[in-house]
């Protein structure tokens, strides 16, 4: 259960890192999954992980003339 957990919460963490975003409701169900993680023994860098998502903007970011 620990391993799915962590696989879940890794392909999310890279996704919304690459996209440069996470919603409000994605990063709350990477908080609630890393409370589960935490309480099941998991002590990986995921902490980390979840830490970058949850400085990303909520919103997607503007494309600006340039790009």
């Amino acid at each position: 259960m620990l391993a799915i957990l962590k696989s879940d919460m890794l392909r999310s963490c890279e996704k919304y890192i690459k996209v440069g975003w996470a919603s409000t409701e994605q990063k709350e169900t990477l908080n609630r999954q890393l409370e589960s993680y935490i309480a099941l023994g998991g002590n990986s860098f995921m902490p980390k992980m979840v830490a970058k998502v949850m400085e990303l903007p909520i919103e997607k970011p503007e494309r600006t003339l340039n790009e």
